[in-house]
């Protein structure tokens, strides 16, 4: 049976190959997300991510990831830093202004980061985003997601963070009006951002669609 998505689908939203993951790129003809990406955990960098904290092993992070850029530069391969858990989305920011700060300014534009939109701090790690693009004077890539999250680490970070609750948008439709305030924001901001989103939802993704120009 069809889903209710085909018109969404018929005016530029993907479905993923289990027609479950639907993404929409900004400006896909020619964008930078018309090339090939490959998404890379900021966990997945230390085979023992666990005991890989401190100075040290944030320097190993960034020495990683720079070989990793490097690679996608020299490929035209897209590269795009995440991070599993929202505890360590700081740690994420971090490593990323090292690697982006390492590069000339001059250098290609294919690094950049996937940020949750089910996050309480998605507006504000979008913020910082575009200070460091509009200082650096290039558009840094943003994969937008409503992803999912692990609960019980969510209720232990906020616990650990000093918040009532967990770190994230708790209700399906919180995180739907987090994600187009987001990608009204990414949209409105053209020479900072390259932009895709992605969710499982494609009636949010319509939302996109109707606000995104052109």
């Amino acid at each position: 049976a069809e889903r209710p998505s085909d018109p969404v689908r018929a005016s530029g939203v993907r479905t993923g190959t289990r027609g479950t993951d639907y993404s929409l790129s900004q400006g896909l003809r020619g964008g930078v997300f018309a090339r090939s990406a490959v998404l890379v955990p900021l966990e997945a960098l230390h085979p023992r991510w666990a005991q890989n904290h401190g100075d040290a092993g944030t320097r190993d992070l960034v020495r990683r990831l720079i070989s990793i850029r490097e690679a996608g530069e020299a490929n035209d391969v897209v590269v795009i830093l995440g991070a599993c858990d929202e505890a360590n989305v700081d740690r994420m920011l971090s490593v990323y202004g090292h690697v982006l700060g390492s590069a000339p300014s001059t250098a290609w534009h294919g690094f950049g980061l996937s940020v949750s939109a089910q996050s309480l701090r998605a507006i504000a790690i979008l913020r910082w985003v575009r200070r460091l693009a509009l200082a650096r004077g290039h558009r840094i890539p943003v994969r937008l997601v409503a992803s999912g999250a692990d609960w019980a680490d969510q209720w232990r970070f906020g616990g650990e963070a000093g918040l009532r609750g967990p770190a994230v948008f708790e209700s399906r439709d919180q995180v739907a009006v987090s994600m187009i305030a987001c990608a009204r924001m990414l949209l409105s901001e053209p020479t900072a951002f390259h932009s895709v989103f992605a969710a499982a939802d494609p009636d949010v993704l319509g939302a996109i669609q109707q606000i995104a120009p052109g």
